[in-house]
């Protein structure tokens, strides 16, 4: 099972259905004018805030199931279709995929964006909505439920709305790294 959840694209706030990827760190979204891809994909050329960027060549991402074809541009991204929005995000706008199912029109990357290798890491999407004044935290949490309708993701300041017991929530060291490590004793 994925857990996806929508986005609303552009000056035109178009809604996408995106997988929320914890190992991933870029905002990848299907382009209008991608042949291979299905579903309600973004229409960047109807953005008036669309902005290819000056390095706009087609790249390659690769995932561990497959790969996408496309460019980076930048736009308004929000979590709500009229608030809480990223007035401009540098993001992929994917126009060949042999990854997302039909369902899907992106990925969202949630990485912890540590340092790993020679790893160049994505725009940070969480770190953007503090930026833009949307959050005031560098969190996000995940309610997960066997029913997709009822699982949700909040970002920012941390909720004890659905936790059973919040004197149970533990805050734990993380480690400098691409992936979300660590631990406790």
């Amino acid at each position: 099972m994925i857990y996806t959840g929508p986005l609303y694209m552009g000056s035109e706030g178009e809604g996408v259905q995106v997988v929320y990827d914890t190992g991933s760190d870029w905002l990848t979204v299907e382009s209008a004018q991608c042949k291979s891809c299905f579903g309600e994909n973004f229409d960047a050329t109807a953005s008036e805030s669309w902005k290819p960027t000056e390095s706009s060549n087609i790249e390659e991402v690769e995932y561990l199931s497959g790969y996408i074809e496309g460019y980076t541009g930048t736009d308004k991204v929000c979590l709500s279709s009229d608030s809480d929005c990223i007035n401009e995000l540098e993001f992929f706008l994917i126009d060949y995929n042999q990854l997302l199912p039909p369902d899907v029109d992106g990925v969202l990357g949630l990485c912890a964006h540590g340092h790993v290798d020679d790893h160049e890491n994505g725009p940070d999407f969480v770190n953007a909505l503090i930026d833009a004044e949307v959050v005031t935290t560098s969190t996000f949490a995940f309610s997960l439920s066997n029913d997709s309708e009822q699982s949700y993701v909040d970002f920012g300041e941390v909720r004890e709305i659905g936790m059973s017991d919040p004197d149970d929530l533990k805050y734990i060291q993380l480690e400098d790294h691409f992936f979300w490590l660590g631990g406790w004793q």
